[in-house]
C-alpha cells in the first residue's frame, strides 16, 4: 500500500537526521575539488546536472528545512516560539565556529604578526558580520592567502543567510495568514513566482545581484519543502512515483523548467527516503544530529589541509571527515543539543518580559 506524507510524517522516528548527515558528507565531497585542484575544476556532477555534488546537497538541506519549519509553524502557531527555535538552532553553533576561526584558527597560521593580527579590524568585522550573517565576510588578512582555491576560510556560510531569509519570509508569510487562509496562500505563491520567474538563475535572471539570484534560487528549494508540509495529505510516497518524475525530469533536461523539476523529483525522493526504509537504519537517531556541525566545520578544515599541501580530492576528502567528525560531536553534545533546550526558556521569558498584560 502506498503511503501518503500525511501518515508517516510525524515524530522523530525517521532517517532525516541521517539523510542530513550525508548531504552534509556530500559538500565535503564536492567542496575537495576545487579547495585541492583550483576553482576551476569541476566538482562532482556539474557536468551531468549543471550544478554540482555540494549544490544538490544544499538543494536537500532547503527541501528538508521548508518542510520541517513548516511543519513547526503549523503545530506551534506561535511566532516567537517558532522565532526562537530558529534563532537557537542556528546561531549557537555559528558562533562559536566563527570565534573560533578567527581567535584560534587564523592566529595559528596567519602570515602576520600576533599584533598585525589582533589590531586589524577585519579580523573583528570577520567575527561580526558573520555572526550577524549580513553581507558575510569569508577572508582574514594573512590567512590561507597562498592556498590554490583562495583565502575564503569558510566558503560554506553562504548558504546561511539565505536560510534565515527563507524563515523570516515563512514568518511573515505565516502571520499574515499563509496557513490559515487559501486565499492568502495563492496570493503568496502566486507573488513568489513571478519574482522567481524575474530572478531565478533558471528562467530571466534580471537582477545583477548575486545575492538576489542565489535567494529565488535556493527560496525555490525552500518552498517545495513548504508546499509538501501544506499539501502532505496528497503527497504519495512510492517508488513507482519516484520512477515517473524521475523520466518526466530527464525528458526536461534541456529546458528552462529542468530545475524546478527535478526539485520536485528530488523532494519525493528524500521524504520516501526519510519516511519509509525503516528496521536497523533508525538506529542512527540515536547518535545525534550532527549535520550542521559538519556542515560548518568542514570548509575550514579543508583549506587547513590545502595549506599543509594535500592536493588529493579523495584524500582530502577521507581525512576531512575524520577530521570534522569529532568536532561535529562536540558542537552537538556541547553547543547546539544544550541550547536547543534553552529556546522554550527565551521564548516564555521574553512574552512574559514584552507581551504580558
Amino acid at each position: 500500500m502506498t503511503a501518503k506524507l500525511s501518515d508517516v510524517c510525524e515524530g522523530r522516528d525517521n532517517n532525516l537526521n541521517l539523510i542530513r548527515m550525508i548531504l552534509a558528507t556530500s559538500v565535503i565531497v564536492s567542496h575537495s575539488y576545487p579547495i585541492a585542484l583550483g576553482s576551476g575544476v569541476d566538482e562532482p556532477l556539474e557536468a551531468y546536472l549543471g550544478f554540482s555534488l555540494g549544490k544538490l546537497a544544499v538543494y536537500g538541506f532547503f527541501i528538508l528545512s521548508g518542510f520541517l519549519v513548516a511543519q513547526s509553524y503549523v503545530k506551534r502557531n506561535d511566532p516567537i516560539d517558532f522565532s526562537a527555535a530558529r534563532i537557537f538552532r542556528i546561531f549557537p553553533g555559528l558562533i562559536v565556529v566563527i570565534l573560533l576561526t578567527a581567535f584560534l584558527l587564523a592566529p595559528m597560521l596567519t602570515s602576520l604578526s600576533m599584533s598585525e593580527h589582533f589590531s586589524s579590524m577585519e579580523t573583528y568585522s570577520y567575527v561580526i558580520r558573520n555572526i550577524s550573517l549580513i553581507k558575510l565576510q569569508f577572508s582574514i588578512p594573512g590567512l590561507f592567502e597562498e592556498n590554490i582555491y583562495g583565502s575564503a576560510i569558510n566558503g560554506s556560510l553562504w548558504t546561511l543567510p539565505h536560510e534565515l531569509a527563507c524563515y523570516v519570509l515563512l514568518l511573515i508569510a505565516g502571520i499574515i495568514g499563509f496557513f490559515r487562509s487559501n486565499l492568502i496562500f495563492w496570493l503568496i505563491i502566486l507573488t513568489y513566482v513571478s519574482l522567481y520567474l524575474l530572478f531565478s538563475p533558471h528562467f530571466l535572471a534580471l537582477s545583477n545581484i548575486s545575492q538576489i539570484t542565489n535567494l529565488a534560487d535556493l527560496s525555490f528549494a525552500f518552498l517545495v519543502g513548504v508546499m509538501f508540509c501544506k499539501f502532505q495529505r496528497h503527497i504519495f510516497l512510492s517508488p513507482a512515483h519516484i520512477v515517473v518524475l524521475l523520466l518526466v525530469t530527464i525528458l526536461l533536461h534541456d529546458t528552462y523548467f529542468f530545475v524546478p523539476v527535478f526539485l520536485l523529483f528530488y523532494a519525493v525522493l528524500l521524504f520516501w527516503l526519510g519516511y519509509i526504509p525503516s528496521g536497523f537504519i533508525r538506529k542512527y537517531n540515536n547518535v545525534g544530529d550532527y549535520s550542521y556541525g559538519t556542515y560548518i566545520y568542514a570548509f575550514p578544515v579543508q583549506q587547513i589541509l590545502s595549506y599543509y599541501g594535500m592536493n588529493n580530492p579523495d584524500s582530502m576528502t577521507l581525512l576531512t571527515f575524520l577530521i570534522v567528525l569529532p568536532l561535529a560531536i562536540l558542537s552537538w553534545h556541547i553547543v547546539e543539543k544544550p541550547s536547543l533546550r534553552l529556546r522554550s526558556v527565551a521564548s516564555s521569558k521574553f512574552k512574559e518580559k514584552y507581551l504580558s498584560t
